[in-house]
């Protein structure tokens, strides 16, 4: 997702909130998408997230990824606007005496479960178009790091994946990109 398209997700969560749904989801609804966006988890890893995984403070954050695929545990860092979110949700959630349940993120029957997450995007996305889904997000995650030049060892670690191989779906660039990259190029 680009930028906008990002922009334009949030301000479409946060106007559904203040027309469709309980303003208690809406804090949830806005922490799982900043967490599927800046930390590249798969929806089944964030709706097995349980409260005692989540670290944070002013200065840093990071979960403990313990059901990732083949069942390998990892650390993730968390980025300083999702902390801020997941904060705000957290400390909601405890003040609506919703401790009894370990899961971090619930809904009206108990934990999420990756069918939740998905019916929700989709949801916020009837008007924008923007095909939806959480492993989108998660592409977006990744397609960032490898823009900024992050080392592609630091990006399987936290997404998980077992190789560089598996780095090569998000190294295709979308038409936007391309014209940027011919764009940039000059005689003198």
């Amino acid at each position: 997702m680009e930028r906008k398209e990002q922009l334009a997700l949030f301000r479409a969560i946060e106007k559904d909130a203040n027309f469709k749904k309980p303003p208690k989801y809406i804090l949830r609804d806005i922490a799982i998408v900043y967490l599927l966006i800046f930390s590249g988890l798969r929806v089944s890893e964030l709706c097995e997230l349980l409260l005692g995984d989540i670290t944070l403070s002013d200065r840093k954050g990071s979960m403990l990824v313990r059901k990732g695929k083949g069942d390998k545990e990892r650390t993730v860092p968390i980025n300083v606007e999702a902390r801020r979110v997941l904060a705000c949700y957290i400390e909601k959630r405890e003040k609506e005496g919703a401790k009894k349940i370990d899961y971090l993120f619930i809904g009206q029957r108990g934990p999420i479960t990756p069918h939740c997450v998905r019916h929700m995007l989709k949801k916020h996305d009837v008007n924008l178009k923007l095909n939806l889904h959480p492993h989108r997000l998660r592409h977006t995650f990744v397609r960032y790091l490898l823009d900024q030049q992050v080392p592609e060892t630091d990006i399987i670690h936290m997404t998980g994946h077992k190789d560089f191989n598996a780095l090569a779906p998000y190294g295709y660039p979308n038409q936007e990109r391309l014209q940027s990259d011919v764009d940039r190029m000059r005689l003198s």
